[in-house]
């Protein structure tokens, strides 16, 4: 049985690659868009993660 990881979901297990596996490496770019004080932040809709809440402008 998996403990639960810090976000309360149960830990992922890792098992060992083949060395003949490329590396893959997951980019995420968060914007801080700000003017005057103001910031942008945009607003999750129509999502089963975090619906409701604001976040920054993101891509992955």
């Amino acid at each position: 049985m998996t403990q639960p990881d810090h976000t309360g979901h149960p830990a992922e297990t890792v098992t060992a690659r083949p060395a003949t596996d490329p590396l893959t490496l997951v980019v995420g770019v968060h914007l801080v868009l700000a003017d005057d004080g103001a910031v942008l932040l945009g607003r999750r809709r129509n999502t089963s993660y975090a619906a409701g809440l604001w976040h920054l402008p993101a891509v992955h």
